[in-house]
């Protein structure tokens, strides 16, 4: 089932929880265990999301994750794992991922994803404060005024 995600990995859930500890000593990889490159995850996780392989990018972003040594590049990929969970359904687990990926590193992506996950738990007064928080920052994204407008 191209949509169905995997079970995480030990790695990648270590990964994630160190991440939104914002201990990434942790994890100071630059290859995973089969000798990829986080980059290189990366962009095979962007190949299958494109192609709505939404399990297949989550479980490549996961390893990405586990062998990121960088706050920043660790927000990216729980960003686009936040998306993955959203496209699957697992709203719990977009909301984890996005708030993680908000405690490295504030984006309007992961304020969006968020927002959204909580629209679509029906917490909506949640959801739209969230947005409305972000909307008061800079270069929030323009998806998220959107959704805020349909609330």
């Amino acid at each position: 089932a191209n949509g169905s995600a995997p079970a995480p990995t030990i790695a990648s859930t270590r990964a994630v929880l160190y991440a939104s500890l914002g201990d990434l000593s942790a994890s100071t990889a630059v290859m995973d265990a089969e000798g990829k490159t986080p980059q290189e995850l990366k962009k095979q996780g962007n190949a299958a999301y494109k192609q709505r392989r939404w399990g297949e990018a989550a479980l490549l972003y996961s390893r990405a994750l586990a062998a990121t040594p960088t706050a920043e590049k660790a927000a990216v990929l729980l960003s686009n794992l936040a998306e993955c969970a959203l496209r699957t359904r697992l709203l719990h687990d977009a909301i984890a991922a996005a708030s993680a990926s908000l405690c490295l590193q504030p984006s309007p992506k992961a304020f969006h994803r968020l927002a959204k996950a909580l629209a679509l738990l029906g917490e909506l007064e949640l959801a739209e404060d969230l947005l409305e928080a972000a909307l008061a920052g800079p270069g929030i994204h323009a998806e998220a005024g959107e959704i805020l407008a349909a609330l």
